[in-house]
């Protein structure tokens, strides 16, 4: 069995959630895509994990939106200063 890190929380959606997805034929800077994916893996070594996050699972305190909806519209530095609260362990 897997140990649970503070990131265990938020990488799992429900399956098959699709929630938050950016419309077809948008692509997020690639870039921003990696030092968000490589910032996330800090705090959830799993890339396959971390990718599902980024991918699939709304995150709340922005606006319930995907990283990847972030990204693609160009808010990487709210989800890495996200990602830095749970990292420093300041996330309430």
């Amino acid at each position: 069995m897997r140990a649970r890190t503070p990131f265990a929380g938020l990488i799992h959606g429900p399956l098959g959630s699709h929630a938050g997805q950016p419309a077809s034929g948008a692509h997020p800077p690639l870039a921003a895509t990696i030092a968000v994916l490589e910032l996330a893996r800090k705090i959830e070594p799993d890339i396959v994990a971390a990718i599902h996050w980024y991918r699939h699972v709304p995150i709340a305190e922005l606006g319930c939106q995907t990283a990847l909806r972030l990204v693609t519209q160009g808010r990487a530095d709210a989800v890495m200063a996200f990602l830095r609260t749970i990292r420093d362990g300041s996330r309430g």
